[in-house]
């Protein structure tokens, strides 16, 4: 109901919801499956670390189509960034995001390197000129692959 639906039983919502997904299935942009093949290619362990509900964040991912090119898939209703720091057992980590709130608070952790996708297209990717705090800032994950040898 918050939604504006008018559902009339839970299971009737998240039909609609996972009918939205299916059709919708723009939760990753152009580049990613082609950058995510190549780091693949070159080696690169690939994990998405996805904050949200567990069922929602599911569908999600299925519908999006890049489950195969990852290695590990991590949901979590924790703070991701407390995961990263908690998780990372001493391991080189890059950490790449779009949202500006998360650069803003990991800012240049030690022994973590983060990367900013901040695409224009995408309003709370946005930093204000000169503010990021992350060690990059580029425009599309693709970009990761100059990054990346």
């Amino acid at each position: 109901q918050i939604l504006g639906w008018r559902a009339a039983k839970q299971e009737e919502a998240l039909l609609e919801i996972e009918n939205i997904i299916r059709e919708h299935r723009g939760f990753v942009f152009p580049d990613v499956v082609e950058t995510l093949t190549e780091l693949r290619r070159r080696g690169h362990t690939l994990i998405l670390l996805t904050f949200g509900d567990r069922g929602y964040q599911k569908q999600k991912i299925t519908a999006s189509g890049i489950a195969h090119l990852l290695d590990e898939i991590v949901i979590t209703e924790e703070d991701k960034l407390e995961v990263v720091r908690r998780d990372r057992e001493g391991e080189p980590i890059m950490f790449v995001d779009d949202k500006a709130e998360f650069m803003k608070r990991l800012g240049k952790d030690a022994g973590i390197l983060t990367v900013h996708i901040c695409r224009p297209e995408v309003e709370t990717s946005l930093c204000e000129a000169g503010t990021c705090p992350a060690h990059h800032e580029i425009t599309g994950i693709k970009s990761l692959l100059t990054l990346i040898s």
